[in-house]
């Protein structure tokens, strides 16, 4: 019988995430041992069909849209996508479950003694976890978010015949510690992730990465932008659009009702959690998600208290300069991310979200995906969304 040891688990994975490494190798040694792991496990990676997600941003509302869209013709559909958002075990789903505890318990068993022996990473331990409940549950497909950038990344692992597809969402300066520090660079990063079998679809205003995308990729499709009358932010339509491509082309799916697609199905992308007053989350963590948040809020005619939490390692003074330039109040905050930015200051977005709400004020919440999971979890559990 199982002994529910779901405490257990996530503390484990969160010590592996807060760890410090001990050991510092350099990205050829680190892909070297990877792979090795991988030839350890019977290599899960070559026994699942992949569309694979890169992009700077939109990476998580394009994967999303697949997945709604492939359901018309897939009876099981793995996804595979980061930061978790409603449950710690969300970033891993087979037709929007999530991976159930004792699962991530019987993995766990299995890959605890390659972590040291292969210095995997908290991120690596997930896309394991991911692989074999894909392949264990015998999905007809797997939509792999890459974690970041893509040469370099762990989900770069699949063979051309089992990678259909590869959609690049959107390319801007965001991890340029990892990544380079130009759009080029940037470019390179994300389409090595492609082999030269496999069709890149990408946003129709990545049009000037084309030579660079040719590099790796012997067919590229720039999509053209479609305007949808649903009720998404005017944004969401680029990732809408990159979807119904790869649908139509790479499945055939095109009989596609988008009427019937729910509001609800990408969380965190201008989400309104209470109506009155709206309250907002959104996930804008770069300044170009940021640009397209402001854009679309002008549309509202609603005036919004910003309330902001960020990551680490973020072009910080760029954002909140933005932030300034279009929003009257703005509250910088803490929470417990290890990898957030600190701000020196005692604000507690807590205390301030029930003030604001009890003087009827519109807040945006908006900053990190880990800083909007923490406010939607907490706002949940208190009854304080609807």
């Amino acid at each position: 019988m199982y002994i529910n040891n779901y405490d257990k688990n996530v503390n484990f994975l969160l010590e592996l995430a807060n760890r410090k490494l001990t050991f510092n190798v350099d990205n050829e040694t680190k892909k070297n041992l990877w792979l090795k792991c991988l030839i350890e496990l019977n290599n899960p990676q070559d026994k699942i069909k992949v569309i694979q997600v890169v992009g700077t941003n939109g990476k998580g509302s394009t994967t999303m849209y697949l997945n709604w869209i492939l359901k018309q013709k897939f009876k099981k559909i793995g996804t595979f996508t980061s930061p978790a958002t409603m449950t710690f075990y969300d970033r891993i789903q087979i037709n929007n479950i999530a991976i159930s505890d004792q699962n991530v318990d019987n993995y766990l068993k299995i890959i605890k003694p390659l972590i040291n022996k292969y210095k995997l990473s908290f991120f690596q331990v997930w896309t394991l976890m991911g692989l074999l409940h894909f392949v264990d549950c015998k999905v007809d497909i797997a939509i792999i978010e890459a974690g970041i950038g893509g040469k370099w990344d762990s989900t770069n692992i699949f063979l051309d015949k089992n990678q259909l597809a590869v959609a690049i969402t959107s390319i801007s300066l965001d991890h340029q510690n990892v990544l380079g520090n130009t759009l080029l660079e940037i470019a390179h990063q994300k389409a090595a992730i492609t082999k030269a079998s496999t069709p890149i679809f990408a946003a129709e205003d990545l049009t000037r990465f084309k030579k660079e995308f040719l590099n790796f990729s012997n067919e590229v499709i720039f999509v053209r932008t479609i305007k949808s009358n649903l009720a998404i932010p005017k944004y969401q339509d680029s990732n809408l659009s990159i979807a119904l491509a790869i649908a139509k082309n790479v499945f055939n799916i095109s009989d596609i009702d988008l009427n019937k697609i729910p509001e609800n199905i990408i969380f965190y992308r201008f989400s309104t959690v209470l109506d009155k007053p709206s309250i907002v989350i959104d996930g804008a963590h770069n300044d170009e998600a940021l640009l397209k948040n402001i854009a679309h809020i002008k549309k509202t005619n609603k005036d919004y208290i910003v309330i902001v939490g960020f990551s680490a390692n973020k072009n910080i003074e760029t954002m909140k300069k933005t932030l300034k330039d279009n929003f009257e109040t703005i509250y910088y905050v803490n929470f417990q991310y290890k990898n957030s930015h600190h701000f020196d200051n005692k604000i507690d977005y807590k205390i301030l979200i029930l003030k604001l709400i009890k003087d009827n004020k519109n807040i945006l919440i908006i900053g990190s995906l880990y800083f909007a999971s923490e406010v939607y979890n907490w706002g949940k559990i208190n009854d304080v969304f609807k």
